[in-house]
């Protein structure tokens, strides 16, 4: 057995994942109750971003064994990803005691502490975080960096985000950390920034074309950002470069999301619960389109005072998609929550959020979430809900400037923008013309042009009792693309946006086609 796990070993140092988890798996089905077995096989999945399967092995693995620091750390940074941040926190601890000097831990307690919006003890814990890991280590995983900076900014600390930026400028050009400095502040990439970046375009060799695209897609990100400012062809041919990178890792089939839309209203005409018609009444939901202005009105809403805001959370996705789509619905939940009522696992996740500060409502605020307006609110039917939408090209181009490989998978390409764009627009037509289903809808070209008088509709429609501050909205942090935006004054420049013009009409055709098709069906 050690010959064979040793075996594994090598292949997962080697990158065969694939072949690395069918022997792991070959292993634990003669060995269920090993625990090296069981981390073995946690690892391979992990590393293959099979986080559902990995989180319920380790837990196994945890069950046999408590005081494995890897297993702990492991546990601690998978549960995060279902929106477990008391499991998180709790396992983040143990780690610590297992190890006081290692630097894991304090990565799950520093994205726990940012969810929490407890910015100060995220940012105390992320100075400890940078003093325990190498630069070296840090480098080679960006999400560990984007986490960091981002706790920065959020907690008033700028300047530490500019010292690590000029200590990686003095090391070797950096494509994550060249796309986040684009992203922040496009006035700070200088002439030498933009050579080495080209520079390392030009240099680059690579063993297949997985690794070019996770390698240069930042860099042409990046550029396409930075030209903005001063060549829209240039920054043109740059995003489409990008973009065309990751379309060979990115995986979006358009002919699915149609039939999940239908598997929406199938499921909808079919899902009944028990009356809960008192639940619902602190929760406000905002929803629509990537890139529509999501965030925008989340600034809005939370300038209030009165509304603690979860951001961007997977676990109306997660539940309702058991409802939508069971052959595809994420397994991890059955597993660990029993016989927990779905809405209350929802309820008992957010609240947790909202524990120490008590604001009177929470808001949830993944776009994506307009597919589920329905079932919201027969389970939640108190709740609000906001719909912000915007003119498809529009959206469409802010889209195609983002760099999304994983979270938003059809971003790259024109064709699959304006697919999904016609399919979301019919799922909202069916919430509001067949479900009847009462939201307030918002347009982002009223809401950028006049923000105080729709702030006024908004802070009515969610029963706010205060008067709206401007000033206060550019307090928010948010961690979506839109956190270096967010916090100046709103503007009209995203409104009739002059890019990609060769590539207007294909859209269009793309997007009336997707229209007819849903007339007719």
């Amino acid at each position: 057995m050690k010959q064979r796990i040793e075996h594994i070993a090598r292949l997962l140092q080697e990158k065969n994942n694939s072949q690395a988890e069918q022997l792991a798996w070959e292993l634990y089905s003669q060995n269920k109750k090993n625990f090296l077995v069981l981390k073995t096989l946690g690892i391979a999945l992990l590393v293959q971003q099979k986080f559902a399967g990995a989180l319920n092995i380790f837990l196994d693995a945890h069950a046999i064994q408590n005081d494995d620091y890897d297993v702990v750390v492991n546990i601690a940074h998978l549960f995060i990803k279902f929106d477990e941040f008391e499991k998180t926190y709790q396992f983040a601890n143990l780690a610590l005691k297992l190890d006081e000097e290692g630097y894991h831990p304090y990565i799950s307690l520093a994205e726990y502490h940012l969810k929490k919006r407890n910015f100060s003890t995220a940012y105390d814990i992320a100075i400890n975080l940078q003093k325990r890991i190498t630069y070296d280590n840090l480098s080679k995983n960006h999400q560990t960096m984007y986490l960091m900076l981002d706790i920065f900014i959020a907690s008033g600390h700028e300047e530490d985000v500019w010292k690590f930026l000029k200590l990686a400028h003095s090391k070797k050009f950096h494509p994550e950390l060249f796309y986040y400095q684009a992203s922040l502040d496009v006035n700070s990439i200088n002439d030498q920034i933009v050579f080495n970046a080209n520079e390392f375009i030009k240099g680059c060799k690579f063993q297949n074309h997985i690794q070019k695209a996770q390698t240069l897609s930042p860099v042409y990100f990046g550029l396409g950002k930075t030209h903005l400012k001063d060549n829209q062809l240039l920054s043109d041919m740059n995003f489409v470069q990008g973009n065309s990178e990751v379309l060979q890792i990115q995986r979006f089939k358009p002919l699915e999301n149609q039939n999940y839309i239908k598997k929406i209203k199938d499921s909808y005409e079919r899902y009944s619960i028990p009356n809960y018609e008192d639940d619902g009444k602190e929760l406000v939901f905002i929803t629509g389109m990537p890139r529509s202005g999501t965030t925008l009105l989340e600034s809005i809403i939370t300038a209030s005072g009165e509304v603690f805001s979860c951001g961007e959370i997977l676990s109306l996705h997660e539940i309702y998609n058991r409802v939508v789509d069971p052959d595809h619905a994420n397994p991890l939940e059955s597993q660990y929550l029993g016989d927990e009522e779905p809405g209350q696992t929802y309820l008992r996740r957010v609240r947790f959020l909202n524990n120490e500060q008590n604001k009177k409502f929470i808001l949830d605020k993944l776009p994506g979430n307009f597919n589920y307006i329905g079932f919201i609110k027969k389970r939640f039917p108190k709740a609000k809900i906001l719909y912000i939408h915007r003119d498809a090209w529009d959206n469409a181009i802010s889209l195609y400037q983002q760099f999304y490989v994983g979270n938003i998978a059809y971003a790259s390409s024109f064709f699959n923008i304006a697919t999904m764009y016609a399919n979301h627009e019919e799922i909202i037509r069916y919430w509001r013309d067949e479900a009847k289903i009462d939201f307030l809808s918002i347009k982002y070209e009223d809401l950028v042009s006049d923000p105080k008088g729709m702030a006024t509709i908004v802070y009515n429609y969610c029963n706010l009792d205060v008067q709206y501050d401007s000033e206060k909205r550019k307090e928010f942090f948010s961690r979506t693309a839109s956190k270096s935006q967010i916090r100046g004054s709103v503007h009209k420049k995203s409104i009739k946006k002059l890019a990609f013009e060769q590539q207007n009409g294909e859209f269009l055709e793309y997007l009336n086609n997707q229209r007819e098709y849903w007339k007719n069906n």
